[in-house]
């Protein structure tokens, strides 16, 4: 990983009431093993995200940000190194963080809000009690006036923030 930067400071990352999550990569690598040998994505790369802070991951393309960050959320498994999040060791997916893709990812079959819902019902938590939540998300984004659209019918930029 080329190049880290602290960019300044915004509210602490909170995923309850009042819980604030650091997370923190140690010595994290990652090779994928192709016909001409190991590809190294991620080398040796550590940083600390403490409370509050907001960090940046800049670097030409194909550098591993993105591995890093599927790492981080544990959807791609690490070749050396640990990353713990709030003290917890990550060694399969995070679910308590969210996490938006390069491309968006929504289902086509269902409207804005649905879309925003669709973690609630995985989790096998009431959607209805959550709606509120999801109308305070579509508003911070300026999506109000779009909780009905499909996402065809959004432009890449809404669906990025849908997602």
């Amino acid at each position: 990983m080329s190049v880290a930067r602290r960019l300044g400071r915004r509210g602490p990352a909170k995923v309850g009431p009042g819980e604030v999550v650091p997370i923190r990569i140690e010595g994290v690598s990652k090779a994928y093993e192709t016909r001409e040998g190991h590809v190294h994505a991620v080398e040796d790369f550590s940083l600390e995200c403490k409370a509050g802070e907001f960090v940046t991951l800049v670097g030409p393309s194909g550098c591993g940000k993105s591995t890093l960050l599927l790492m981080v959320a544990g959807l791609v498994p690490r070749s050396s190194g640990t990353v713990t999040i709030g003290g917890t060791a990550v060694d399969r997916p995070y679910t308590d963080l969210g996490f938006v893709f390069q491309d968006s990812v929504l289902l086509d079959w269902r409207k804005t809000t649905g879309n925003i819902l669709l973690q609630a019902e995985m989790r096998g938590l009431d959607a209805d009690a959550y709606r509120p939540r999801a109308q305070e998300l579509i508003d911070l984004v300026g999506l109000t006036g779009f909780e009905d659209r499909y996402p065809f019918e959004l432009s890449g930029g809404m669906r990025q923030r849908v997602s």
